[in-house]
């Protein structure tokens, strides 16, 4: 969709959905902590108030659209942007650890030619794989499961059974972000992100 009012309805309503699901999954927690239940540990991090922000309200959204649902086109250079880019993650996460600052620099350095090439050839003719379009259900499930799956790492101890139910939240929000992403643009799943981010880290 276009950029204009109806566009903003849809990312409102979708959003709203978002909220409501959310909101009774916390309701659903709350009566099983109430009943003896014991969560896992939400990990804290010691960041400064400006850069929470930035994480939360721009950072966050604008990566992980980008990388988990950025793609969902189905155009080659938006699926090999998007490998590209989960792999100078992954190094960057492995290597940090290990304290070598200079493959962290390269893959942070490769990461950015990689997006600038991207955002070059935007404008260029390019094709769906038939692969893709036949298998579109199967990716925008799989997204959605990754993109909750990667909210484990919030917690120092979670476990399978009840605890999965802290990431729920963001495994079926993974799905409506698909849809704002795919029905109005990768611009709407952010501000959809974005929007949903600044509501329960600041207002709840």
């Amino acid at each position: 969709m276009s950029f204009g009012r109806p566009a903003f309805l849809v990312v409102a309503i979708v959003l709203s959905i978002d909220i409501a699901m959310t909101l009774s999954l916390i309701v659903l927690e709350t009566g099983l902590e109430a009943n003896g239940y014991e969560p896992p540990t939400l990990i804290e991090f010691n960041y400064s108030f400006p850069l929470e922000i930035f994480l939360t309200l721009v950072a966050a959204p604008v990566l992980e659209e980008a990388l988990f649902r950025g793609w969902l086109t189905g155009y080659r250079r938006d699926i090999r942007f998007a490998a590209f880019a989960v792999g100078s993650l992954i190094l960057v996460s492995l290597f940090n650890r290990a304290g070598i600052v200079a493959v962290n620099l390269v893959a942070l350095v490769f990461l950015i030619v990689v997006a600038v090439n991207w955002y070059t050839q935007r404008g260029l003719s390019d094709e769906i794989t038939p692969y893709f379009r036949k298998n579109f259900h199967w990716f925008v499930w799989g997204s959605s499961l990754l993109f909750g799956l990667s909210h484990l790492t919030n917690y120092s101890d979670a476990t399978f059974g009840l605890d999965w139910l802290y990431i729920a939240s963001q495994m079926l929000g993974g799905l409506l972000l698909a849809y704002t992403r795919v029905r109005v643009g990768l611009w709407a799943a952010i501000l959809h992100h974005a929007a949903f981010n600044t509501l329960f880290f600041y207002a709840i």
